[in-house]
């Protein structure tokens, strides 16, 4: 489980959460919308525990893996250097099976610094994904830099991940996921202006017009 109590980030002067009180509890994808600026990758590193709110509080009850807009590699490092070297600060092997649908063998003895951005991508969802079976995702826009078809290998497997844990995912393009999303955030302005929690019988049209609002 992650709570935010109240909590308020402030930048220098710059808002960016304004006493948001939010709960993340079981398995499932929440989706995080928002226009730019309105505070969705501050609400992202919080349930992350990568920063210290302003006032309020922040309780992270489980284990995370984020992964942010940098992916957090060394470009002087080849793929697999870099995965065996964050694996080994936490005590596991990096050559996991499920990791298999990335496709990184084609390019693992490659320097990070010669990838594409698309490959970085991928190579940075590994870091991210590698040991994490326990653990929440946490995921901002991971996907940007894919190029169709792997936007599309990127949702189906997803979907599958959501299943397991509690996955969280920024991101402009909801409509990619609404499908198999179980709860839709919209933050604007650092504070938390719509909450659904999707049942069956829920109208998908009535988030998309909510997140579509915050936009205008």
């Amino acid at each position: 489980m992650i709570r935010l109590k109240k909590c308020t980030k402030l930048f220098g002067s710059s808002l960016a959460l304004n006493s948001v009180t939010i709960e993340f509890t079981g398995r499932g994808l929440v989706l995080v919308l928002g226009s730019n600026g309105a505070g969705k990758s501050t609400l992202l590193r919080a349930c992350a525990g990568l920063l210290t709110p302003s006032s309020g509080s922040i309780e992270i009850l489980q284990p995370v893996a984020y992964l942010g807009h940098q992916f957090m590699l060394y470009p002087q490092l080849t793929v697999s250097e870099n995965l065996d070297f964050f694996s080994s600060l936490q005590g596991f092997s990096s050559s996991e099976p499920e990791l298999e649908w990335l496709e990184l063998k084609v390019f693992s003895n490659k320097l990070v610094a010669d990838l594409s951005q698309g490959q970085r991508a991928r190579v940075g969802l590994a870091r991210v994904l590698q040991g994490a079976a326990d653990k929440a995702l946490l995921l901002d826009e991971p996907s940007a830099a894919f190029d169709q078809r792997w936007q599309q290998v990127f949702i189906e497997k997803l979907e599958q991940l959501a299943t397991k844990r509690l996955t969280m995912l920024v991101t402009h393009d909801p409509e990619r996921y609404i499908s198999f999303a179980s709860r839709v955030v919209v933050i604007e302005q650092g504070v938390v202006v719509h909450d659904f929690r999707i049942e069956q019988e829920f109208k998908l049209e009535l988030i998309m017009q909510a997140y579509r609002e915050v936009l205008r």
